[in-house]
């Protein structure tokens, strides 16, 4: 009877310990997805030599990209070779003028709660990141992720050259 009750004891002090744990896990799990799919942008400019733009909100984000017309799948018209005019979503694999498909954090624990300058952030073939549908000055990005659940935040940060670099305040 007295190992039931030390076992009951046990394991009511450590679920707030696993809790915790786990929301951490989380929140690192998704800063380093997002820092991931940030890298990933950049070096889809720069490989297709068209801009691509990755929008983040509250608890999505949204890829796109202007495809190099005639490329597969490119559903712009235009001089073959070039950068199609307007950004097209990046859905499962493919650009698509009419779906949207948002990208959910892999928890709902975890949200954006700051984005800066803006929650729109370009990537040119050149390698720099700005906050104009046309390559400019470079910009330095912060996205600060946090948990529902604790206080604890990640801050994935994006310089105006292009490099992404995740930190825990």
């Amino acid at each position: 009877m007295i190992v039931v009750a030390v076992s009951i004891v046990m394991v009511a002090v450590s679920v707030p310990y696993i809790s915790t744990a786990l929301s951490n896990m989380y929140l690192g799990s998704a800063a380093t997805a997002l820092s991931s799919e940030f890298a990933a942008a950049r070096y889809q400019a720069i490989a297709s030599g068209c801009p691509v733009q990755v929008t983040v909100n509250s608890q999505t984000y949204q890829i796109a990209g202007q495809c190099v017309i005639g490329a597969f799948g490119c559903p712009a018209t235009g001089t073959a070779g070039t950068c199609g005019p307007t950004f097209y979503n990046w859905c499962a694999g493919a650009y698509s003028a009419t779906a949207t498909c948002t990208i959910p954090f892999a928890n709902t624990q975890i949200s954006v709660a700051a984005t800066s300058p803006s929650n729109v952030i370009y990537f040119y073939s050149s390698g720099i990141v700005t906050s104009a549908a046309t390559a400019g000055i470079p910009t330095n990005y912060t996205v600060q992720l946090a948990q529902s659940k604790g206080t604890a935040t990640k801050t994935v940060n994006i310089s105006g050259a292009g490099y992404v670099k995740t930190t825990t305040p």
